[in-house]
């Protein structure tokens, strides 16, 4: 029988109204979908339906932009998030992990488009006018004036595995290094390694981002527990030990006198003489990726993508 009155009753009073605020929570104990599966189905189905559509695929925001009490991670099979940032005092670039690049106020030169999430990290050459990304695998991608100059004659390691994870280029535009999950640093061109005690943890992916001073004399690694490793002209300062895997990027000040660290949660814990920093919400979810300081100041991306200054 169509009775709305009784269906509006059905609905107000069915055992798993409210159960569900977000995408990612639909399915699983107490749901009307048993499967746990089931949020991550739903959601192959919305990602299909924006590429037939000629956008690109990703995750919904689950309502991240309006509470934080709303964070939540974005299901393995179909994750493109935030991945990195990188720019200057004009505007800045996030990469997303299918190799998305996202323009903030600067020229856009390009991307490549990867079929699965492999994209680690960006960094924008020293003139302003291109920038290069680091693939999982080794690749570096080159855009604008990095694929015109003299980096453009350099071989990268390929590891034909997912482990590289950081890329800083030299001041001068012809070189760089890349550091893997190993802890392992690999220079090419112009880079030259600075003297120093480097850290290597074979066979355990646990090195998360390394920074760089801009005449390269300076580099500082950062593993997944906040453990900080200078180099060269970088100061050896006392960082926070977070003791589990949080820690996700970190920033180095141009004379090596201060860093930062940028955990999982949204905390930014500095040492030496480097920039405060304000609340980019933080939440006990680790959603927050890589963070640069233009002006004086963070912007920050979240692995959705979402970003603040």
């Amino acid at each position: 029988v169509l009775d709305p009155t009784l269906a509006i009753h059905n609905f107000d009073t069915f055992f798993g109204k409210g159960t569900a605020p977000t995408w990612n929570q639909m399915g699983g104990p107490g749901k009307w979908a048993s499967a746990p599966s089931y949020a991550t189905a739903i959601l192959q189905v919305y990602n299909r339906i924006l590429t037939f559509n000629g956008k690109p695929g990703g995750c919904p925001a689950d309502r991240l932009g309006f509470g934080l009490a709303e964070a939540r991670e974005c299901p393995l099979p179909i994750r493109t998030p935030g991945r990195a940032i990188s720019g200057g005092s004009v505007g800045y670039y996030v990469l997303n992990g299918n190799g998305a690049v996202t323009a903030v106020g600067v020229p856009f030169f390009g991307n490549d488009m990867f079929p699965w999430d492999i994209a680690r990290d960006i960094q924008v050459t020293p003139d302003g006018q291109g920038y290069v990304v680091l693939d999982g695998l080794g690749a570096v991608h080159l855009f604008g004036s990095a694929a015109s100059g003299p980096l453009r004659n350099l071989a990268p390691t390929y590891f034909g595995f997912d482990i590289a994870r950081s890329i800083v280029l030299t001041g001068d535009g012809a070189g760089y290094f890349v550091l893997d999950g190993w802890g392992g640093v690999h220079p090419y061109g112009s880079a030259q390694l600075p003297a120093g005690s480097y850290p290597y943890w074979p066979g355990w992916d646990v090195a998360r981002s390394m920074a760089g001073t801009p005449d390269g004399h300076g580099l500082i690694i950062l593993d997944a527990y906040g453990g900080v490793y200078p180099t060269g002209t970088v100061a050896h300062l006392r960082p926070d030990y977070f003791g589990f895997d949080i820690a996700r990027d970190i920033v180095v000040t141009p004379s090596g006198d201060g860093f930062a660290v940028l955990d999982g949660f949204g905390g930014v814990h500095r040492a030496g003489n480097i920039a405060a920093a304000g609340d980019f919400g933080y939440a006990p979810f680790d959603r927050w990726r890589g963070f640069v300081i233009r002006n004086g100041r963070y912007t920050v991306v979240r692995n959705d993508a979402y970003r603040v200054t």
